[in-house]
């Protein structure tokens, strides 16, 4: 368990997160534009490079010795206590990391969050999106990329094909492990915003407003980024939509049926 320094200058610290593929990243630009917050990226990302890069942006370079989070180096829980939070180089009020539930699992950080919560001066954002939503977006995302980097055409208004090549075990155990984060999430901390992925879709600004509220910042028009929601909702992006919900069990189906499928 990383120790919490005793002696750090007084910062409201914070955590954004979800699963991938759900938003978080618009609501971690938008928080690190404002004159009084820092919220970190893809610091505890699993590739090495991206970490470096990620604190690099804001800490500046490392040089020879690794200052970043370095597995076997140092711990998930040794890095955020001792590089993130109270860690404010510019004098910022709030201080936040953007930390994803894989991200969670991979240094299984539920119960130092939970340390931090009941510490006080320490909250979290709850970015829900439906999983089969997450998962089939990360698909659809990483297919994109691959034709991008052939040099091949991509339509952006056409309908995916993938759907019926998926693995379904694959996105079985995504949704599961999704649904057991939330739980872990809910239970790790009381004081928590939770917004929901649809409400990114229909008024960004209203949310932005939530989140300055709930971190006791003023709101700012330059923190909101740009964000592009999806034109059209997900059964209407993926080919044979309704061939993928018959082949999952019946604990997963529901999620198929959401009104408010993005």
């Amino acid at each position: 368990m990383g120790l919490i320094k005793s002696d750090a200058p007084h910062v409201l610290n914070f955590v954004v997160t979800g699963q991938i593929r759900c938003g978080a990243s618009a609501i971690q630009q938008s928080v690190n534009r404002h004159t009084r917050a820092v919220c970190h990226s893809d610091v505890m990302h699993p590739d090495d490079a991206t970490r470096r890069s990620a604190h690099e942006e804001y800490f500046g370079s490392s040089g020879t010795t690794p200052d970043w989070l370095v597995t076997g180096h140092i711990s998930g829980e040794q890095y955020l206590t001792n590089k993130i939070f109270d860690n404010a180089l510019n004098e910022e009020n709030v201080v936040g990391v953007k930390v994803l539930y894989p991200h969670i699992y991979r240094y299984d950080l539920w119960e130092y969050f939970a340390n931090w919560c009941r510490r006080g001066d320490f909250c979290v954002i709850q970015l829900k999106r439906n999983p089969v939503a997450s998962y089939l977006s990360l698909r659809e995302a990483r297919r994109q990329s691959d034709w991008w980097e052939q040099g091949l055409p991509v339509d952006p208004d056409a309908k995916e094909s993938f759907a019926a090549q998926i693995d379904v075990g694959d996105l079985v155990r995504f949704v599961r492990a999704h649904a057991a984060a939330e739980q872990k999430v809910s239970s790790m901390c009381d004081d928590r915003l939770e917004i929901d992925f649809s409400e990114l879709v229909l008024n960004f600004r209203h949310v932005m407003e939530e989140v300055m509220a709930f971190l006791n910042l003023p709101f700012q028009r330059r923190i909101l980024s740009a964000w592009s929601p999806p034109k059209r909702s997900l059964e209407r992006r993926v080919l044979d939509w309704r061939h993928l919900r018959d082949r999952v069990p019946s604990d997963i189906v529901p999620y198929f049926d959401d009104e408010k499928l993005y």
